[in-house]
């Protein structure tokens, strides 16, 4: 009886309970093994290649999912963030948010470097690299490919963690192609450190240097497979084969002018027959109608991404048929295994997350996608708390529910690698990450972005491996250094420097270096020791110490009518020429804070006399000084200009005093206030406003070297420290006409991009400096000095408007520029006119 009532109730939990199951397991098996697994094959293109983001769209949004992704060059970019979770929109808004323009650039983004940093990536010419044994190091390459980190790892880094570093554990299988250039063969990439995999399949031969990897020297996967169909055949031959064919045509006779297009042009005829070949394999060919656009050219990222959903689209009805009536696969898939059972008791580190964990998988429960969709849920909702790192370690079903352990991602270790000179302290301080942190994109971002922005690698890139330990990994530079430079204006005529240096004494990261600088009009020579101490990566402890040599002559023309002559046609020109040297010691100790801000106060010892020949300042350097001042100076800035020289939004403003007295060992004594300040607004891309503004006030009459001269529309220049003489820009007069004690400059700038580098600036400047006058002394009881100034500035201010037209080629700014006077009021001896004034300056400025 007994037997009979179990037999019963096990029948009878078997047809209500066991059977469903296994027929739906039976069903769902009998689908999976009718459909074929589908292969995706992205190919290179440079720009063009960004089209294959509206080929996923397509193919996403009817259905086709790839069960495998092979991919190269700008294809690995694509297929890589769709492989790890990315959605085809997401993937637009990335490649839409990237400054195409300066993938090549070898510099760090100006917002990261600390405001003593910030005016030494630009100022020179060329710059030469050279080992330890001083042996030139002859540059691969126009850059060393930072960018790919730069943009990459940070968004790939959560998902190669997820996958233990295994491509075929993210979301969807990956492989990705490069070219091995010592051995000649094509090399597939299944696991690894994804960015810098990426980074070789796009090592554009002269574009981009190549990756060391292993021992193998790698480069473009275009170059031994642009369209990899091949690969996909070797690994698996049952699936069926989308291949995308964003790659172009040679290029035209025209074109071939640049060293870069013309190499190119030699790899695609190498390869040509390689493409036809590849995609015959193929099942189906999607090929977007991309005519007319070139592989460098990413002005309208949105209509290659339309061309390529559009021929998705198009082929969606003939892989739906293929599809449809393909043969079963000889082995059936596994669709992600079956997602846990409720009721959950989640093991997390923070209690609070567990309602929202429970919300997230009911929500995902109905989707039928089993493992995936709970897997998903769960990271999507971590990732919103702010744990995008976090991981399922386990799951155990017991009596009363399933138990689901989470590891929350936060770092363990921290290690370095690649750092054979730089102290392992530097890189440490440099980033924002500590064990026990919680890594984040931003954070890492972060962490690639400061160590970078010391100067000290080629290279940065950063992991997080399984064991929660975050990887650094570094290539360092050649630290023995050489820049040029060279430039010309109307007023200095030709002048250049040459500036060796060794940039990580003692891997410190402490700069010695010699400034060299000759012109027909202006010399500076000079040592300079500088640290910038890292107490974090936001704060830092600079340290200057310069020893220099200058000189410069102001030589000014005047043309008088002779009034001897009765005609009154002739003229008689006078030429004043004035001349001053000086020798100094500076030293400035100051805090850096926030990559924006910085405070510095220190000392100039300078001598300092009056020359009229036109002699080197290294004959006789040291003697015959007739006056000097002990100066000390504290001095405050803040910059976060976006880019130099034509920045296009952030501010800068500074403030300086200092002051000597002659009891102090000085033939001196004074104090001195000036300050500058300017903002800059950019609308619609292409028009910048910045009204700007600067000042001087002295409580005395100062020597010729710190004083100002107006004047002239020479742009800040670099060693303003060491320089002879202070200059403000003024249109409407000759360089540096005007001296003054006190001064005060209003300014307004339009500016316009007309094309690509190319800008036109309008300028109207308002101003005036004035000679100490012994009747301003200051008064405690009255502010008559400020006032007799605030008048004289409204009734004697000049205004000059200006014109320039500037172009930012390869070997610096070339601007020319008119101004010409609007109102004179100046006194009649100092001899300035309205005449219209032509300036010319050509480099960059230093």
């Amino acid at each position: 009886m007994i037997r009979a009532k179990l037999a019963s109730r096990l029948a009878t939990v078997f047809c209500r309970r066991v059977l469903p199951v296994i027929l739906l397991c039976l069903c769902g098996a009998a689908a999976d093994s009718s459909r074929r697994q589908v292969a995706l094959v992205l190919s290179g293109g440079g720009a063009r290649g960004l089209a294959q983001i509206g080929v996923l769209k397509a193919l996403d949004e009817a259905g086709i999912k790839p069960d495998l992704i092979v991919a190269t060059s700008m294809g690995a970019i694509v297929g890589s963030l769709y492989a790890c979770g990315y959605c085809p929109d997401s993937i637009a808004a990335f490649a839409r948010s990237i400054n195409w323009d300066g993938i090549f650039t070898n510099a760090a983004k100006r917002n990261q470097l600390f405001v003593s940093q910030k005016d030494e990536a630009v100022n020179y010419l060329l710059e030469l690299r050279f080992d330890r044994n001083l042996a030139f190091v002859v540059p691969n390459s126009l850059s060393y490919g930072q960018a790919f980190y730069d943009y990459l790892a940070p968004k790939l880094a959560s998902a190669q963690y997820k996958a233990s570093g295994s491509f075929d554990n993210l979301r969807i299988p990956l492989r990705i192609v490069a070219t091995d250039i010592v051995l000649g063969r094509r090399v597939v990439f299944s696991k690894g450190n994804l960015a810098a995999v990426i980074r070789a399949s796009c090592s554009i031969p002269l574009a981009f240097s190549p990756v060391n990897f292993e021992g193998a020297i790698l480069m473009d996967g275009g170059m031994s497979a642009n369209i990899p169909v091949e690969p996909v055949i070797e690994e698996r031959p049952d699936d069926y084969i989308i291949a995308v064919d964003v790659t172009s045509s040679l290029w035209g006779k025209e074109d071939l002018g640049n060293p870069v297009r013309l190499v190119d042009q030699l790899v695609s005829i190498g390869i040509k027959k390689q493409k036809t070949f590849e995609k015959e394999l193929a099942h189906t060919v999607i090929a977007p109608a991309l005519e007319g656009r070139r592989n460098t050219d990413f002005s309208n990222i949105d209509s290659l991404i339309a061309s390529g959903y559009a021929a998705g689209r198009l082929s969606i009805a003939k892989i739906e048929k293929d599809l449809s009536s393909a043969p079963p696969r000889r082995t059936p898939a596994v669709a992600g295994g079956e997602a846990p059972r409720p009721p959950f008791r989640w093991k997390v580190e923070n209690d609070a997350l567990v309602p929202g964990l429970d919300s997230a998988v009911r929500s995902a429960s109905g989707t039928g996608e089993g493992l995936a969709a709970f897997q998903s849920a769960v990271y999507a909702f971590m990732r919103a708390k702010g744990y995008p790192f976090a991981c399922i370690s386990s799951m155990v079903r017991e009596d009363s529910a399933t138990v689901v352990a989470i590891v929350s991602g936060r770092i363990r270790n921290i290690s370095i690698e690649g750092n054979i000179v730089t102290s392992a302290r530097i890189i440490a301080s440099a980033i924002p990450l500590r064990p026990g942190a919680l890594p984040t994109e931003e954070l890492l971002s972060k962490t690639i972005s400061s160590l970078y922005a010391t100067d000290l690698f080629k290279n940065v890139n950063v992991e997080i491996d399984s064991s929660q330990t975050l990887r650094i990994m570094v290539e360092e530079k050649e630290f023995w250094r050489m820049r040029i430079g060279l430039r010309y204006d109307e007023f200095h005529l030709g002048e250049g420097y040459i500036q060796p240096a060794y940039t990580n004494f003692l891997g410190t990261g402490v700069s010695a270096l010699l400034h060299l600088q000759y012109g027909l009009r202006r010399e500076k020579y000079a040592f300079e020791l500088l640290d910038n101490h890292l107490f974090s990566s936001s704060m830092a402890q600079k340290l200057q110490l310069q020893a220099y040599l200058s000189r410069e002559i102001i030589r000014k023309e005047t043309d008088y009518r002779d009034t001897t002559d009765t005609t009154g046609t002739q003229y008689r020109r006078t030429i004043d020429e004035q001349g001053l040297r000086k020798v100094g010691l500076l030293f400035l100790a100051g805090t850096q804070i926030g990559k924006f801000a910085m405070l510095d106060y220190g000392i100039k010892l300078e001598r300092f006399r009056r020359t009229i020949l036109e002699q080197s300042v290294l004959n006789d350097p040291f003697k015959d000084f007739e006056k000097g001042v002990p100066y000390f100076m504290v001095r405050g800035m803040i910059d976060n200009l976006d880019k130099f020289p034509f920045p296009e939004k952030g501010q800068k403003h500074y403030i300086s005093i200092g002051g000597t007295h002659n009891k102090i060992g000085g033939t001196e004594s004074f104090l001195k206030i000036e300050g500058g300040s300017s903002q800059y607004y950019t609308f619609a891309g292409k028009h910048t406003f910045f009204p700007q503004a600067q000042f001087m006030w002295a409580t005395d009459s100062l020597p010729d070297v710190e004083r100002v001269y107006i004047g002239g529309a020479i742009p800040e220049e670099k060693y303003k420290d060491i320089g002879v003489f202070n200059y403000i820009p003024f249109f409407g007069l000759q360089p540096r006409a005007l001296p003054g004690d006190i001064a005060m400059i209003l300014r307004g700038n339009y500016r316009l991009l007309a094309q690509r580098n190319m800008y036109l600036t309008f300028t109207v400047d308002c101003g005036y400096a004035w000679t100490w006058n012994k009747q301003w002394a200051w008064d405690t009881k009255s502010f008559s000095t400020l006032k007799n100034i605030c008048n004289d500035f409204f009734d004697k201010a000049a205004i000059g408007v200006g014109v320039s037209f500037a172009y930012n080629s390869m070997f610096g700014p070339i601007r020319f520029s008119w101004g010409r006077l609007l109102r004179n009021r100046f006194a009649p001896e100092l001899n300035i006119n309205t005449e219209n004034q032509l300036y010319l300056s050509v480099g960059h400025d230093f």
